[in-house]
């Protein structure tokens, strides 16, 4: 009779298991990554600076162990105070401080997110439309910042990781010209 009920768990539990997945599946659908997907974006270059080639996505473990990352969460551009626009065109759904990011404007597009970090000025506010290429701030060092720079941030949707769904910009950026 014990073995009997044993397996009769296990049955339950492995159902309850497989439909908490299929849950998870539904509501979370995965990302293809921009390599094989159809539907691939490019992304503006948000500032006139380069990239801190020292500081990529999932670099310095050390600093950002204690923030809840296993690296860097984000790229990061050389940017002293300079203009900021937006990447794509989208709605603002964040303007303003926001803890160890500093000052920051968050971006909703169709199909992702975008999050610049550390800006020692907002020129947007919450609910209004940018256009891709519009100013939505100045780069600086406001937050957890060694230094003036533009942090940016990608979320695709449905994307699940250990940066909480954050994913490296740099393949997306269009190619600088200046």
């Amino acid at each position: 009779m014990g073995r009997y009920l044993r397996t009769a768990r296990r049955r339950s539990l492995g159902k309850q298991l497989s439909d908490v997945v299929g849950l998870l599946e539904r509501e979370w659908p995965s990302v293809e990554s921009p390599e094989s997907s159809n539907e691939a974006f490019t992304l503006l270059w948000p500032v006139d600076a380069a990239l801190n080639e020292e500081n990529p996505f999932g670099a310095n473990p050390e600093l950002y162990a204690p923030l809840g990352y296993p690296g860097h969460p984000g790229i990061d551009f050389l940017a002293d105070h300079q203009p900021v626009v937006a990447c794509e065109a989208g709605t603002v759904t964040l303007a303003g401080p926001y803890g160890n990011a500093g000052n920051i404007v968050r971006l909703r597009h169709e199909g992702f997110e975008t999050r610049y970090c550390h800006l020692s000025e907002v020129h947007v506010e919450a609910g209004q439309w940018v256009d891709r290429g519009q100013q939505i701030g100045i780069s600086g060092e406001t937050g957890f910042a060694q230094g003036p720079h533009l942090h940016l941030d990608l979320w695709l949707d449905g994307e699940r990781n250990q940066y909480q769904g954050r994913v490296d910009a740099a393949p997306y950026l269009e190619e600088r010209t200046q």
